[in-house]
């Protein structure tokens, strides 16, 4: 084939290739298919998703007191947990003072903190806090719960009482509740009658 020919054909093919990436406004698509989102969809649904009753996000979490990971299904085999995210100091403490409350009504409070597994080690050391303690400083579990301000990337406060089925029996944005009202709450929402103690220990706080 002599080489203006070829040429040819090669400019023709080109013309088509750019045509059909570029339309011309006579061969526009249609309204429907232009309509494209301006900003990015979000895809992690918001915090009404969890609902009571239904099944509670599962993950492995890394405890400060051995540094391994551990699955969270695993924990619930053997005890119903009450995941506390964003406690300060004083409602850790409050949690161990009452870890007998906790016992009595077979309720295990896991507190999750947004600290590195190093400093999540040396706060239960120095508080000190005997209880289990996560950390989560990438918020991965948070993120899970929807326990994030979407504002600032600050964690919420917040609480959710799951059971050993996996189930959310309870949860709640917002200030985290005195250890006795914590206890007192996961034990109503598991059908269960605190014991004699629980009462003696809020009067005499």
């Amino acid at each position: 084939m002599p080489r203006s020919v070829t040429v040819a054909c090669l400019a023709a093919l080109l013309a088509t290739t750019v045509w059909a990436a570029s339309p011309s406004p006579m061969n526009s698509a249609s309204r429907e298919e232009v309509r494209l989102p301006l900003s990015p969809v979000p895809v992690e649904p918001g915090p009404a998703s969890l609902q009571v009753g239904s099944p509670a996000p599962m993950f492995s979490y890394l405890a400060a007191a051995d540094g391994r990971w551990h699955p969270f299904s695993e924990l619930l085999e053997k005890t119903d947990v009450v995941l506390v995210f964003a406690p300060t100091n004083d409602e850790l403490a409050g949690f161990e003072r009452q870890r007998e409350l906790f016992a009595q009504i077979d309720i295990q409070p896991v507190a999750v903190t947004d600290l590195s597994t190093r400093k999540t080690t040396a706060l239960a050391k120095r508080l000190p806090y005997t209880g289990l303690l996560v950390s989560d400083p990438m918020a991965a579990i948070a993120g899970l719960f929807h326990s994030i301000d979407s504002s600032n990337g600050q964690r919420l406060h917040s609480y959710f009482v799951i059971d050993k089925k996996l189930r959310l029996r309870a949860m709640y944005f917002g200030p985290i509740p005195s250890p006795e009202l914590l206890a007192a709450t996961a034990a109503r929402s598991l059908g269960r009658a605190l014991p004699p103690s629980a009462f003696t220990s809020t009067t005499d706080r």
